[in-house]
C-alpha cells in the first residue's frame, strides 16, 4: 500500500533532504509532498488526505503544535512527527495529550532515526487498519445492514438466477435468510392499486415495510416468508412451508376455509411433503384475503395480488414473478383488490410446449419471451465495461431464444438491441463507422437482412467491431495521458512536480495514478521525474555557464547538496566532476 507522507519546514534544505532520503528509502511506497511553511501545509491538506506529517516544531507564525492542531481536524488519523532543535518538554506534554503524535527527533539525529520513526508511524497505520480488527467490525456492521443487503439479493434473484443451489444456500446463510436452496418457493406478487395523493416518498416505502409485517404476522411461524419490494408500486412475496409436521396433520390441502378460519390445529403425525405444498398453497390463498383486509383497514391501502398455481425452482423466480405482475397488469387484474391466481395452462404454457397459434400468441406465452428480453440490461453493462466475453454469451442466448418468439417481438428485440449498439456509436467520431465496416441502414432495419439468423450475425459483427474501437480509445487515452504528464514534466522540471499536483493535472485519484503509470510504464513516476531532472541536468552541465546551485534551482532542487547527491548516485559522479570530464 501506498502512503502519503507530507514534510513541513521553514528550511527548504531539511525539506529537500529529507524528501530525497524517504523517496530513496521507499521507492513506491510513499508519495512524498512538501510544503515550505505552515500555510502550505493546510492548503495541501485541504485538498487531499496525508497519512504522516514530518513537521518542525518552531516555524514562523504557526509552529508545529498549530499545524497539528489543524491536521487532527481535517484527518484525525494522520500520524505526526516532530522535528526539533530543542530539548522543549513543554511542547511534548502539550503534542501528546492532542493526540497523534509518534516520535520527537532532533534535528541534529542520523537519517536512520527518521526512518525508524516513519516505520513505526506506518507500522501504527497498519495495526489500525489489522485485517482481522477491520473483519470484526465489518461483520458488526452487516449485522445492521442486514434487512438492506437481504432486499438486494431478493431483487437479485429476481434480475438473475442464482448459478447453483449450493450458492443461493450460502447466500441464505450468510445473510440469515431462513429459507432453504433445495427446496422450492411459492411466489406472489402484489401491488398498491393507488396511492393517496399527500403520501411521499418515505410514507411509501414505510407502508410497504408494513404491509410485510401485516403479511408474515397473519401467515405465522407455519410459513417461512419474506418481502421484496419490486419497486414502489409492487412487491414479491417467496414462502415455504414452515415446520407442518407438528401443525397441520389430517387437514386436505383444498380445505381452504378450514385453514383460514381455525389457522393450523395441533395434530399428530407425518405429512407427505405433497400434502405439505397443497396445504402451503391453500393457505397462502385463503390469507391473502385476510391480508387485503387488515391493508385496507389500517394502512388505507388498496392491495391487489396474483399467486403462482404451483412453486417453483429459485432459479425460476424472476421469470414467475414477472409472469405474475404482467396478469395484475393486465386486464384481468385491472380492479382494485383483485386476487389472481396463475391456473397452470390458463396462463402459462406448460415446459415444452409451443404456442398452438402463432399467428396469434397469447399474453402468457408473448410474457416468456419478454422476461428473457430483460437480458439486454447485462447487455448494455457488458458493453459499458469492455467485457466482451460475457456479452457475445450472453447475446447469442438471448438470440436463440428469441428465433422463437413471435416476429413482433423478434422485431422488438431487434430494435432494443439496434439501440444499445447506435447509443455506443453515437458517442464515437462518426468517421469511424466506415473503417469497422458498420452500416446504419443494415444496424437499424430488420428488412434488409435475408433471414433472422444473417440478422443476428451482423449484429454481433457489430458488437465486436465496438469492442474493437474501445479497446483502441483506452489504448489512446492511456498513451495521451503518458504523454500528457511527460510533457508537463519536461517543461516544469523546477516546479511542484509531486504525485498530488500531477494528479490533479489528469483529473485522477493520486494513488491510482501512481499504481496505473507503474502497470503502464513499468516504472514508478518518481522515477521517471529523477531521470529527466539528472538527464536535464547533464545537459546544462556542459553546455552552460550556470553555476551548479543556479542548475540545481533549474531541476527543481532547492538544496544543492541534495541535488549532487542524487546525481552521483545516478551518474556514479558529482556535478562538478562531470563538468570537468566534459570540458577537456
Amino acid at each position: 500500500m501506498m502512503y502519503r507522507i507530507l514534510v513541513v519546514d521553514d528550511e527548504p534544505y531539511v525539506v529537500d533532504s529529507l524528501e530525497e532520503m524517504l523517496a530513496d528509502a521507499y521507492s513506491g511506497r510513499l508519495d512524498v509532498c512538501k510544503a515550505y511553511s505552515v500555510e502550505d501545509a493546510i492548503t495541501l491538506l485541504d485538498r487531499s488526505k496525508a497519512d504522516i506529517v514530518i513537521s518542525d516544531v518552531r516555524m514562523p507564525g504557526m509552529g508545529g503544535l498549530a499545524l497539528h492542531r489543524e491536521i487532527r481536524k481535517r484527518w484525525p488519523a494522520c500520524k505526526v512527527i516532530f522535528l526539533t532543535g530543542y530539548d522543549d518538554f513543554s511542547y511534548i506534554q502539550d503534542s501528546l495529550r492532542t493526540g497523534g503524535v509518534v516520535d520527537f527527533i532532533l534535528k541534529l539525529e542520523e537519517d536512520d532515526r527518521v526512518l525508524a520513526a516513519v516505520n513505526k508511524a506506518i507500522g501504527e497505520i497498519e495495526t489500525q487498519m489489522d485485517h482481522s480488527r477491520a473483519l470484526s467490525q465489518a461483520r458488526y456492521r452487516l449485522k445492521e445492514a442486514v434487512p438492506l443487503l437481504q432486499q438486494e439479493y431478493w431483487l437479485h434473484l429476481l434480475r438473475e438466477p442464482p448459478d447453483s443451489l449450493a450458492a443461493i444456500d450460502l447466500q441464505f446463510a450468510a445473510l440469515d435468510i431462513p429459507f432453504r436452496g433445495e427446496e422450492p418457493v411459492l411466489v406472489i406478487v402484489g401491488k398498491v392499486d393507488r396511492w393517496q395523493e399527500d403520501v411521499t416518498w418515505s410514507d411509501k416505502s414505510l407502508l410497504l415495510y408494513a404491509i410485510a409485517n401485516i403479511a408474515q404476522e397473519l401467515l405465522g411461524p407455519e410459513v417461512r416468508f419474506a418481502q421484496a419490494n419490486w419497486d414502489y408500486n409492487s412487491l414479491v412475496w417467496f414462502l415455504q412451508p414452515g415446520d407442518w409436521r407438528k401443525q397441520g396433520a389430517g387437514i386436505e390441502p383444498g380445505d381452504t376455509a378450514n385453514l383460514v378460519e381455525n389457522k393450523l390445529q395441533e395434530p399428530e403425525g407425518e405429512i407427505h411433503p405433497a400434502h405439505t405444498w397443497g396445504m402451503l398453497r391453500a393457505y397462502a390463498w385463503g390469507m391473502l384475503e385476510a391480508i387485503q383486509t387488515a391493508c385496507s383497514r389500517f394502512l388505507k391501502l388498496s392491495v391487489s395480488a396474483a399467486a403462482a398455481s404451483e412453486s417453483c425452482s429459485w432459479s425460476g423466480v424472476g421469470e414467475k414473478a414477472d409472469s405474475l405482475k404482467f396478469i395484475l397488469s393486465s386486464e384481468d387484474g385491472s380492479g382494485a383488490e383483485m386476487v389472481l391466481i396463475d391456473e397452470r395452462g390458463l396462463y402459462a404454457p406448460k415446459a415444452g410446449v409451443s404456442n398452438p397459434d402463432p399467428a396469434n400468441p397469447t399474453p402468457a406465452y408473448e410474457q416468456r419471451f419478454r422476461y428473457k428480453m430483460k437480458g439486454l440490461g447485462l447487455l448494455e453493462s457488458y458493453l459499458e465495461r469492455r467485457e466482451e466475453a460475457p456479452f457475445l454469451a450472453q447475446f447469442h442466448e438471448l438470440a436463440q431464444t428469441m428465433e422463437e418468439a413471435p416476429a413482433t417481438l423478434r422485431l422488438e428485440f431487434f430494435c432494443s438491441l439496434s439501440v444499445l449498439l447506435l447509443s455506443c456509436i453515437n458517442r464515437r467520431d462518426p468517421a469511424v463507422l466506415a473503417p469497422a465496416g458498420i452500416s446504419l441502414d443494415k444496424l437499424t432495419d430488420l428488412k434488409l437482412h435475408a433471414s433472422w439468423k444473417e440478422a443476428i450475425q451482423y449484429l454481433a459483427y457489430v458488437a465486436g467491431q465496438l469492442f474493437r474501437l474501445q479497446e483502441r480509445e483506452l489504448n489512446r487515452s492511456q498513451d495521451h495521458l503518458i504523454e500528457r504528464l511527460h510533457d508537463h514534466i519536461n517543461q516544469h522540471l523546477c516546479d511542484d512536480l509531486s504525485l498530488t499536483r500531477l494528479a490533479s493535472l489528469v483529473h485522477l485519484h493520486p494513488f491510482y495514478l501512481s499504481r496505473l503509470y507503474v502497470r503502464l510504464t513499468g516504472n514508478s513516476l518518481s522515477d521517471y521525474i529523477i531521470q529527466v531532472r539528472m538527464v536535464k541536468a547533464k545537459e546544462l552541465l556542459a553546455a552552460s555557464e550556470l553555476k551548479i546551485h543556479e542548475i540545481s534551482s533549474a531541476v527543481g532542487y532547492e538544496f544543492a547538496p541534495s541535488f549532487s547527491r542524487v546525481f552521483k548516485k545516478l551518474w556514479g559522479m558529482t556535478p562538478q566532476e562531470f563538468r570537468d570530464q566534459s570540458n577537456r
